[in-house]
């Protein structure tokens, strides 16, 4: 698959996770530290994303459950971020079943064969009934790629989450 016209698979990537849903000051760190990293190790970053959010997929509540962009919307803000390569993954009930370890294996290394991943401090992803996190550590190990974890972002002594965003959204606290 080319990503965004290029051939990935020619390239040697560090890759990070997530629905990047308001990309925020967080993302904004993640992308920088991933950025960082692959500056460091000589990689070209790429970031895998989903076409639909987990939560549509899974409680069907997008009525109630609202995406702060659009996907036109993330795309544009993760490239002003500097983010040449997004691969996007189709998210259906079946990769929501994906083990942590069966996910990696699957997209990080059968497909894109990455060196490094950089993960968020609270970033999970595969079948929460059966997360075995940890096990990245493993894998990363078994087959050779670097795992980097990045902090929180911290802003007027509150940690940046959508999670706060939706919430001060929600309560009509624009300021914050």
């Amino acid at each position: 698959f080319p990503i965004n016209g290029r051939d990935w698979v020619l390239m040697v990537l560090i890759a990070t996770i997530g629905m990047f849903d308001g990309v925020h000051l967080g993302h904004k760190k993640i992308i920088s530290f991933l950025k960082e990293k692959a500056s460091e190790l000589g990689l070209t970053p790429i970031v895998l994303t989903f076409n639909k959010h987990p939560r549509h997929v899974l409680h069907n509540d997008s009525e109630y459950f609202k995406l702060l962009n659009t996907e036109a919307e993330r795309y544009r803000l993760l490239e002003n971020y500097g983010i040449n390569d997004i691969f996007e993954i189709d998210f259906t009930t079946e990769t929501a079943a994906l083990s942590t370890y069966d996910f990696s294996k699957l997209y990080l290394l059968d497909l894109l064969n990455i060196k490094a991943l950089v993960i968020g401090y609270d970033n999970m992803f595969g079948n929460k009934k059966v997360n075995d996190f940890k096990r990245i550590y493993e894998l990363g190990e078994k087959y050779n790629f670097d795992i980097f974890e990045a902090s929180s972002y911290i802003y007027n002594d509150i940690q940046v989450s959508l999670t706060q965003i939706r919430n001060a959204l929600n309560a009509g606290n624009m300021e914050l």
